[in-house]
């Protein structure tokens, strides 16, 4: 199960199957958000590209699960063969994407009903939702009265799914009853639902990992003195506060292992706009203050007006409002940001960063944003380029100067909106850096983070649900709005990470996320405080999410950035070291292509991977330099040579490709009358910031 995948499940309550909808008789019309995933999948089937069924399913694998669950609810309505028909190639696909065999198996289940019985299972994924909702009331109003309803509700509706034989609609039903005794602080009780949960699980011919965390849960209630085979402990409180299990001897592994007779603490955070913008803060992002050519841009066509922030997928609005950009002259730009049509400021950049107080549409504090424009000589990669605004067109670089300063836990803390959504709290999971090539396959994946400098410091942590003060572990909560911070130290179990790393130049960050969903949105920095040191985590199931690596200092600073690539989750256990290795031996992939009578090594395709499977991108202001061989299919050396850097002539002709071309070295074109299978090969000894070797596979 995908990363996505996992976190709806986990996010959700395990609430799958919940999607019902009514379709058209006459074929299957998706939902509007469906529809694009839906039509470029089923043109796929219908050319038989299996390869391609898959790619675009790997690529949107909630839209696909919703499509099938849609047409099997429908079938519960109605057989309908055309269906059936789509139902059975969308689950294999989806195994195939996730390495099972889960969603075969619900199609199975489902056409091997008769009328009567997808009927049943059709009423009771309808009283599903109700009860879901009446959860949500529940939740709301913190009433234990409602929880028990649901839960009357929800064991009524499992011995539904029993009789029809579905075994993950019974796992998924147990796992809400167990969570939701959990909000009652019946712990015993929850563990009898846990224990039913993993003896089902156990039936499944697929791996859930539902299941694995359920029994991990259920490992350290009965290490905490709850067993589900031996009667409730008599000193067990009912309806105890939701959390306050016994901690097991040596530290518990969730958000609720709270240390002994610890409270919940409070402080506040205020905004400081220094003078000089964030310059001097080490920061764990890839805009980097000191670097305003690294900064995200918005444009502008004419005079607008535009929504602000409009080219990267995260969006900046303070205030939780969209800023609206125009442009009455040509290096003159406005901003309203309250959208009554008004302007509420006006500026006029130069290439020089400088700073704008935006004003707050509820009268608070103005914003100091931090802008400025290209010029025509904008000198990136070596290539003095011309992105300075015309009449028709502009660009405006932009940088947030604001952080957050407040005393708590016996410290200072400095808090920083480093992923730029304006405001504090989320992680952002992203999947374009709007310079690797998209590939189904390959594409960049990482998280943006907001972050935090706690006492002295010398760089930023990720802001997350769990973070170190000193020696301790405090479980944090930080309010968006408010600026309010609410901490409360945990009693966690621990291991130390140990990086073991072939880099030339040591990342400022290496930022991982817990997977396993025990600490749910828990990030932390690896990186040790020295070389070859070690860092500790608590114990959970880690993958890695983001990393940078930098040299030089202001405008010249360069910088490589680091993805999740294809690093595979790490596990922490108790008091024991794991070692995750980093950087070089680089492997190296690509693509080629045939136009007219040559094959061409698309350099814009490059994907760069270490032996650990992370993946380095956005290589700036350095691209890579690539030896390039060529062999036919005989195996027969035909070509040799070396790539070069891009330069004006490559950026003025790159059409759509213009914003990217220059981060890449040069197109490789051999050539290929005949069109013959050739295959190419790319070697290059170091790299000025991340060292060598690199290498690639003989690729056709």
């Amino acid at each position: 199960m995908n990363r996505s995948t996992m976190r709806t499940v986990l996010l959700a309550g395990a609430a799958l199957l919940l999607c019902v909808q009514v379709l058209s008789a006459q074929d299957f019309s998706p939902p509007d958000d469906l529809t694009a995933f839906w039509d470029r999948y089923h043109a796929a089937k219908l050319e038989d590209d299996e390869k391609k069924m898959d790619e675009l399913v790997k690529k949107d694998t909630q839209a696909a699960i919703d499509c099938l669950d849609i047409m099997l609810d429908e079938l519960c309505s109605k057989d309908r063969a055309e269906l059936r028909g789509e139902v059975r190639p969308l689950a294999w696909s989806l195994d195939r994407v996730e390495h099972g065999e889960r969603f075969i198996e619900r199609v199975r289940l489902v056409l091997d009903m008769d009328m009567n019985q997808r009927g049943s299972r059709r009423r009771a994924i309808l009283e599903q939702n109700q009860a879901m909702e009446k959860l949500a009331q529940a939740d709301e109003d913190r009433s234990d009265s409602g929880w028990a309803e649901v839960l009357t509700d929800l064991a009524r509706i499992e011995q539904t799914f029993r009789q029809l034989g579905d075994r993950e609609q019974v796992i998924n039903l147990l796992s809400q009853q167990a969570a939701i005794e959990h909000r009652r602080g019946r712990l015993w009780e929850e563990a009898v639902l846990l224990k039913k949960l993993v003896a089902e699980g156990d039936q499944l011919s697929y791996r859930d990992e539902l299941v694995d965390l359920s029994r991990l849960t259920l490992q350290d209630l009965i290490a905490s003195g709850i067993d589900p085979d031996k009667e409730k402990p008599a000193d067990l409180p009912e309806g105890a506060p939701v959390g306050e299990a016994p901690v097991p001897e040596g530290g518990g592994r969730t958000l609720t292992s709270w240390a002994p007779g610890s409270a919940e603490q409070e402080f506040q955070l205020e905004p400081v706009d220094p003078k000089k913008g964030l310059d001097g803060f080490l920061l764990p992002t890839f805009h980097p203050f000191e670097q305003y050519q690294l900064w995200p841009f918005t444009q502008v066509e004419g005079e607008g007006p535009v929504d602000f922030d409009n080219v990267r997928a995260v969006v900046f609005e303070p205030d939780s409002r969209r800023w609206v950009l125009g442009r009455p002259g040509i290096q003159k730009f406005t901003l309203d940001t309250d959208g009554d049509g008004k302007v509420d400021v006006e500026f006029s950049p130069s290439t020089t960063p400088s700073r704008v107080d935006v004003p707050s549409p509820d009268g608070g504090d103005p914003y100091p944003l931090w802008v400025c424009i290209l010029s025509d000589r904008e000198k990136m990669f070596g290539v003095e380029t011309n992105y300075a605004p015309t009449q028709g067109y502009a660009r405006l670089r932009f940088c947030p100067g604001r952080y957050y300063e407040g005393k708590g836990l016996g410290t200072t803390w400095k808090v920083f909106d480093t992923n730029m959504d304006g405001i504090l709290g989320p992680a952002i999971d992203n999947a374009d850096d709007l310079v690797t090539d998209y590939d189904p396959d390959e594409h960049v994946v990482w998280y943006d983070t907001d972050s935090a400098i706690v006492g002295k410091a010398k760089k930023a942590v990720p802001l997350s649900s769990v973070m170190q003060v000193g020696d301790a572990w405090y479980r944090t909560e930080f309010e968006p709005k408010s600026g309010k911070v609410k901490a409360r130290e945990l009693s966690l179990a621990t291991g130390l990470v140990k990086l073991d790393m072939n880099l030339k130049t040591t990342p400022s960050h290496v930022i991982v996320q817990e997977v396993g969903g025990k600490l749910e949105g828990a990030f932390f920095d690896i990186l040790p405080d020295k070389r070859g040191g070690t860092t500790e985590l608590p114990v959970g199931s880690y993958q890695i999410v983001s990393g940078r690596l930098t040299a030089g200092k202001k405008t010249s600073l360069d910088q490589v950035r680091m993805y999740q690539g294809r690093a595979q989750p790490f596990t922490v256990e108790k008091d024991q070291t794991v070692v995750v290795p980093l950087g070089a031996p680089f492997d190296v992939t690509f693509k080629t292509t045939q136009v007219g009578d040559q094959r061409i090594l698309d350099t814009l395709t490059l994907h760069v991977y270490g032996r650990g499977g992370e993946e380095y991108a956005a290589f700036f202001d350095d691209p890579l330099q690539l030896e390039v061989e060529v062999r036919d299919a005989e195996g027969h050396k035909i070509d040799k040579g070396k790539t070069r850097i891009a330069g004006l002539e490559e950026w003025q002709n790159a059409g759509s490709a213009t914003d990217k071309v220059l981060w890449f070295p040069t197109k490789y074109p051999v050539d290929n009358p005949r069109k013959e299978a050739l295959e190419f090969k790319v070697t290059q000894k170091a790299h000025n910031i991340l060292g060598g070797p690199f290498e690639s596979e003989w690729i056709r």
